[in-house]
């Protein structure tokens, strides 16, 4: 905020427009201050007390202090009758001046110079500017209306999702459909503020096929959403659930394209992660559904974890 300085010696000359800069640097540090929630009247609130309390047909006005177009007001206790037939409580500011500041001027003339501006409820016609008494929110309202939804919304996957697999036996490369979602636990939940999702998800792919691949993609479809793009970064892992050459953990990395989501299971290469869309048993991390000696009957693979993204 502006600051006017005194620490200067040799005989300061203290004229009216100094008070003027003074009092100008506080009200505009105040405006910056409470207009946090808005600097017109509509957006006006309560920082202390200044509640309305219903008392016999009448108002109780409690003492306190309202934002009120940017500025701060003190609120005085009152009583005040219900509104006219029509109108509606509303906040006004009320001006009145303090005997002692009442100054005789070198001219002779006399003038008040202590103006005092309090906040007090009138019945009167609403507009679109009015602030109204009973409806007026605190300063905590205004807080907790800032906090981004927790709410997560959740995704029915019945149809929207395939578990892709490449039909590595026969060399051709193309993908076939083993599975479609969801089965027992799965799920897909997000969360969204502004333009930013969060995206929780958990999913069990479980193939029975007799080649010797894995299912290596998962394809969520038909989202409510389109993306414009997603957190890529994170590696999720898809684990298995036995204990043989072929269990342990893979890492699975995560696309967005338009309205879906696409999961890969991706092979390791030294440091490096690489989408290999043909799996030898060995390369996944098998989880046994069908006890068999080459387990090329039935396997699976769990994806779990929550990304973020923008939404177009």
């Amino acid at each position: 905020m502006n600051k006017f300085i005194t620490t200067d010696v040799g005989g300061l000359p203290i004229v009216l427009d100094d008070f003027r800069f003074i009092d100008d640097s506080v009200r505009n540090a105040f405006f910056g201050l409470a207009g946090a929630f808005g600097n017109t009247t509509q957006d006006g609130y309560r920082l202390q007390g200044a509640s309305l309390t219903p008392n016999a047909g009448s108002f109780d006005v409690e003492a306190g202090y309202i934002v009120f177009n940017g500025e701060i007001f003190q609120v005085n206790a009152a009583t005040v009758p219900p509104p006219s037939a029509g109108q509606r409580l509303i906040w006004a500011i009320n001006t009145a001046f303090d005997s002692a500041g009442s100054k005789t001027f070198d001219s002779g003339a006399t003038f008040d110079t202590y103006q005092l501006r309090t906040a007090h409820v009138i019945s009167a016609l609403v507009t679109p500017a009015s602030l109204e008494a009973l409806d007026t929110p605190t300063i905590h309202d205004k807080i907790e209306a800032l906090k981004p939804d927790q709410t997560f919304e959740t995704i029915d996957l019945s149809g929207n999702a395939d578990v892709m697999q490449n039909d590595n036996t026969a060399g051709t490369g193309n993908d076939i459909a083993l599975t479609t979602l969801p089965q027992a636990g799965d799920y897909l939940r997000y969360n969204i503020n502004g333009k930013i999702i969060t995206i929780n998800f958990y999913f069990q792919v479980t193939t029975t096929t007799n080649t010797a691949s894995a299912a290596s993609s998962l394809i969520i479809k038909n989202l409510p959403f389109t993306f414009e793009n997603i957190n890529q970064n994170g590696v999720f892992v898809a684990n298995s659930g036995i204990n043989d050459a072929a269990s342990g953990t893979h890492p699975v990395k995560l696309e967005a394209a338009s309205n879906r989501l696409v999961f890969q299971l991706l092979s390791t290469q030294g440091n490096n992660l690489s989408f290999n869309r043909k799996y030898q048993l060995a390369a996944i991390p098998a989880k046994q559904i069908t006890p068999t000696a080459d387990l090329l009957t039935s396997f699976g693979w769990i994806v779990s974890g929550s990304v973020t993204g923008v939404l177009q």
